[in-house]
C-alpha cells in the first residue's frame, strides 16, 4: 500500500480577497487580513479570535516567505503542529476542532460535561477561550479502549442501533448547541420515533428477506453463573433419600453453547448477544460481523438465504 499523503493546507494570497469568507466584512485599515493556520484562508480579526492547540502532526498553513524550494522548484514545504504551540484558527475551524475534540474526548455517557477535577486526564476546553489542555494518555487510552467495542452502547438506539452520539455531532452544525441536556432529548425522541415507526410496521415477514432492510433487534447481555443442585432430605425418608438424590444427580457434563462466528464455547460471564430470531453468539464477534455485512443480518439466517 502506498504512504498516505499529507494534504497541506494553501497559504491565501492577501490580494486574492477583498472581503472575510465568514462575515463578509469588508478589508480596511481598520479591518485588518489575518490568514487561518489550519485551512490557510485569509479572514478578519474578528473571525479568527481564538488560538488552539492542534491534534499532533496536523498539516498547518506556512507563510510562503517561510517555505523552502522542493524538487521541482515550487515553493512549498509541509509544516506539522507541534503539541507545545498554539495557531490563530478561524472559527469554522476552531468549531470543527472542538467539536470533533467533544466527540473523541468526553465519557461515554456524556457530550461535554468534562468536570474540573478529570481535567488533567482529558481537554479542558471553552467555546469562546483558548484551548488550554492537550489530550494526554489516559484520554488515548480510554479512547483506544472503547474504541475496541465500537461505539459506546449507551449511544446506541436500542431499536435501530443507530450510534446516536455520531448522529448527534453532525445534525448540531454549531458547536454552541452541543450539550448533554440537548443530547440526551435527542436521544429520548429518536428512541420514541424509532418505537413507533417499529409497532406500526406489521410486515415482519420480510425481515430477512434480501430487498428489505434488517432490523433484526439485539439484547446484550452476560452469560450468567451455572447454579449448583442442591438437595434437601424430607422428614420420613431420610434413608431413602440418601440413594435417590444420588440417582437424580447428572453424570453428563452440561453441554455449552457454541459461538458459531468464532467456534468457541459460550461460556459463563461471557458477554452475548441475543437476535430476535433466538441466535446467540459472543457481542464482540456479532458486532464485528455486523460492521462487515450490516446490523441485523444473523450469521445462520443469512448463509442459509
Amino acid at each position: 500500500m502506498p504512504p498516505r499523503r499529507l494534504v497541506t493546507p494553501v497559504w491565501q494570497d492577501d490580494n486574492e480577497v477583498t472581503e472575510c469568507f465568514l462575515c463578509h466584512t469588508t478589508y480596511s485599515i481598520f479591518h485588518r487580513r489575518h490568514h487561518c493556520r489550519k485551512c490557510g484562508k485569509v479572514v478578519c480579526g474578528d473571525c479568527s479570535s481564538r488560538e488552539m492547540h492542534y491534534f499532533d502532526n496536523t498539516p498547518i498553513a506556512a507563510p510562503p516567505d517561510i517555505s523552502q524550494p522542493n524538487i521541482d522548484g515550487n515553493r512549498s514545504r509541509v509544516r506539522l503542529s507541534k503539541s507545545n504551540e498554539i495557531y490563530k484558527t478561524c472559527d469554522e475551524c476552531a468549531n470543527e476542532i472542538t467539536m470533533i475534540r467533544r466527540a473523541l474526548f468526553d465519557e461515554p455517557n456524556s457530550v461535554v460535561n468534562q468536570s474540573d477535577e478529570d481535567n488533567t486526564n482529558g481537554i479542558k476546553y471553552t467555546s469562546r477561550e483558548h484551548t488550554h489542555q492537550l489530550p494526554c494518555s489516559s484520554s488515548t487510552t480510554s479512547l483506544n479502549r472503547r474504541n475496541q467495542d465500537g461505539a459506546s452502547d449507551s449511544n446506541l438506539c436500542p431499536v435501530c442501533a443507530t450510534d446516536l452520539l455520531k448522529e448527534y455531532i453532525s445534525d448540531r452544525k454549531n458547536v454552541e448547541l452541543i450539550s448533554n441536556d440537548d443530547f440526551e432529548k435527542f436521544k429520548e425522541q429518536h428512541i420514541s420515533e424509532c418505537l413507533v415507526a417499529f409497532d406500526f410496521n406489521t410486515d415482519h415477514s420480510t425481515r430477512f428477506s434480501p430487498e428489505s432492510t434488517p432490523k433484526n433487534k439485539m439484547l446484550v447481555y452476560n452469560i450468567p453463573p451455572i447454579p449448583k443442585p442442591q438437595y434437601e432430605n424430607i422428614d420420613g425418608i431420610q434413608s431413602a433419600s440418601t440413594s435417590v438424590d444420588t440417582s437424580l444427580v447428572p453424570q453428563e457434563k452440561i453441554e455449552e453453547e457454541e459461538c458459531v462466528i468464532c467456534l468457541e464455547d459460550l461460556k459463563p460471564g461471557d458477554k452475548v448477544g441475543r437476535l430476535e430470531c433466538l441466535c446467540v453468539f459472543h457481542y464482540k464477534c456479532i458486532k464485528d460481523w455486523f460492521n462487515k455485512k450490516g446490523y441485523g443480518e444473523c450469521p445462520v439466517h443469512f448463509l442459509h438465504k
